[in-house]
């Protein structure tokens, strides 16, 4: 298992995203403003209100989370405060 990259949680993504454009001096490399931003460095932004509304509206949006990924968000201490969030894959 390796790293992919790194998610720092945000509340206002358009703000976020110029504070760490500028910090990195670079563009965003992908940008989904209502859910994650990417940048080439390993970095990238999300809004997990994004995923939380996807979860409460649409049953069907479960099949795209991992149940320890949906148990994460749907904890209030975790959306209610900062959080970093290593996102690691297989290979």
């Amino acid at each position: 298992m390796k790293l992919g990259c790194t998610y720092i949680k945000v509340s206002d993504i358009d703000q976020s995203i110029q504070f760490y454009e500028n910090l990195t001096e670079t563009k965003a490399r992908y940008t989904n403003k209502s859910r994650w931003v990417d940048f080439d460095c390993g970095l990238s932004l999300y809004n997990v209100d994004f995923d939380l509304n996807q979860l409460k509206n649409d049953e069907n949006s479960r099949k795209h989370y991992n149940n320890a990924y949906i148990n994460y968000v749907q904890k209030e201490e975790i959306r209610n405060s900062q959080n970093i969030v290593f996102n690691f894959s297989n290979g």
